[in-house]
């Protein structure tokens, strides 16, 4: 019985887009109102308040093999246009988050879970597939155009930083507790789907995406330290189902990169680090 609810559920989610006969496209976002440079303003604004109200790792070693990784994945993306940025969040929790224009946050916590490079890589690439199916720009929008400061269809042209935060501080309270809150589950789907051949074209294996949540299911820790990750997401055998359809329309993934020692190194460095600041 389980296994036929968890099949029905599944079969939800990816009839909310397509079925994964092909690459999922990108369809434009329903309530988006913002352009790309809107977009950017606002992501600027609210990486710079996360930045002021949680800890940053800021290792340099550690930034810019992030960097690295990522900005392969973001070659690969749907978005492909637009400056993607990095940052380690200095926190025991497990939780990774995206703003809007390119801006993506991975906790100490989730670099720390996640055992091999390809693993590293699906996180990276869900968050990055957020941002090219312009899911964060679609739930601000949706805020603005609740809040009445813009309707429906109406394009907010010419938003500068201090303008941006503003907003989201009118709509969301706290940026900080603004990115915290969930997306719709469909979109978490989404975002795991497009991730898949995010990183099979940059050269990672996205059986990585599977093994990484399979540990989520299992995990024995700490149960707050992965708290908001689990309750934000759609049930996770039910992502771990979606994802594992799309690899199947994939050529074989045996040749593709589970691992590096670069990866080691960098796991082997935050070893050396004092204990995380945040909580």
């Amino acid at each position: 019985m389980r296994l036929r609810l968890t099949s029905l559920f599944v079969l939800f989610f990816l009839c909310v887009g397509v079925l994964p006969a092909k690459e999922p496209t990108v369809a434009p976002a329903v309530y988006n109102v913002l352009t790309d440079d809107d977009e950017a303003a606002f992501g600027r604004a609210a990486a710079a308040d996360v930045a002021k109200s949680m800890p940053m790792l800021d290792d340099p070693v550690i930034d810019a093999y992030l960097v690295t990784v990522g900005s392969d994945l973001a070659k690969s993306s749907q978005r492909s246009n637009l400056t993607y940025h990095f940052r380690v969040v200095d926190s025991p929790q497990i939780n990774s988050f995206s703003l809007p224009g390119g801006y993506i946050f991975v906790t100490r916590g989730l670099l720390d879970f996640v055992q091999n490079e390809s693993e590293l890589a699906g996180v990276l690439a869900h968050e990055i597939s957020h941002i090219a199916a312009r899911h964060n720009a679609d739930e601000i929008s949706r805020e603005l155009i609740a809040a009445k400061l813009t309707t429906s269809g109406a394009r907010i042209v010419g938003v500068n930083d201090e303008t941006a935060l503003k907003l989201m501080y009118g709509v969301g309270g706290p940026v900080a507790a603004f990115v915290q809150r969930p997306l719709r589950q469909e979109q978490e789907i989404e975002a795991d789907r497009l991730a898949v051949y995010d990183v099979y074209r940059s050269g990672w294996n996205p059986q990585g995406q599977v093994t990484a949540l399979e540990r989520i299911k299992s995990y024995n820790g700490n149960a707050g330290l992965i708290s908001l990750l689990t309750s934000n997401h759609p049930p996770v055998q039910v992502r771990i189902e979606a994802i594992k359809l799309e690899i199947a329309e994939l050529p074989s993934t045996n040749t593709l990169i589970n691992d590096s020692v670069f990866f080691q190194a960098a796991k082997a460095r935050m070893l050396l680090l004092p204990a995380p600041k945040g909580k």
